[in-house]
């Protein structure tokens, strides 16, 4: 498998991590420490579960890391609603944020799903060999009246 920088929802992220940057920077100073804290640690985590996850080498830990990079998202989306409630962004820097966000998640969901596959396959040839079967073994035998 490639390395963590070369995932498109790794990425994505980054690219989104720099989004909510510029987006943040104008938010009131007295929320530095709230609101605007938040919203930049769940960014951040997504992008850094989605390489951690990769980094530990397991199928089944990357996975559950990627799941947490898509709650990450998920918190994020909520931090930025909130922004925009609280009228410290447009409804219009909104939109634009949740197009991007939807990208990652839609992303993010796609390499879940092929690691939900690569498990299946782990798992399948794992019972395969407790029962001393091969891959092959579970095609019928040849019919021989049909020569």
């Amino acid at each position: 498998m490639a390395g963590y920088r070369d995932l498109r929802a790794w990425q994505q992220s980054v690219a989104l991590a720099k989004t909510i940057y510029d987006l943040t920077s104008t938010w009131p100073a007295n929320e530095q420490f709230g609101l605007t804290s938040q919203t930049k640690r769940a960014v951040v985590s997504i992008s850094a579960n989605i390489a951690e996850g990769q980094g530990r080498g397991g199928v089944r830990e990357f996975r559950r890391h990627v799941a947490i990079a898509n709650g990450s998202l998920c918190e994020l989306e909520t931090h930025v609603h909130l922004a925009c409630i609280l009228e410290f962004i447009s409804v219009e820097q909104e939109a634009g944020f949740t197009a991007e966000s939807t990208e990652v998640a839609r992303t993010i969901g796609g390499l879940l799903k092929h690691l939900d596959g690569r498990i299946s396959q782990e798992s399948e040839q794992k019972q395969l060999q407790r029962t001393g079967k091969s891959a092959n073994d579970h095609r019928s035998p040849p019919n021989d009246e049909v020569i």
